[in-house]
């Protein structure tokens, strides 16, 4: 089953859900936490404190 976004929210963001799902395969924090917030499935918050790789995008939160 696909998610459907909000087509308001797809407008206001340069990033959309298309089926990535590491941090090795995002380009920033900022896609990382679009990402966490917005797509089915991802596994970028291994200690689930709401802060996507933090080891290689998001150090420090």
């Amino acid at each position: 089953m696909e998610s459907q976004s909000d087509p308001s929210d797809s407008e206001r963001s340069p990033f959309r859900c298309d089926g990535r799902t590491y941090c090795s395969q995002m380009n920033s924090c900022a896609e990382a936490k679009y990402f966490l917030a917005h797509c089915p499935n991802v596994k970028m918050d291994g200690d689930h404190d709401g802060i996507p790789c933090e080891r290689q995008w998001c150090p420090g939160g």
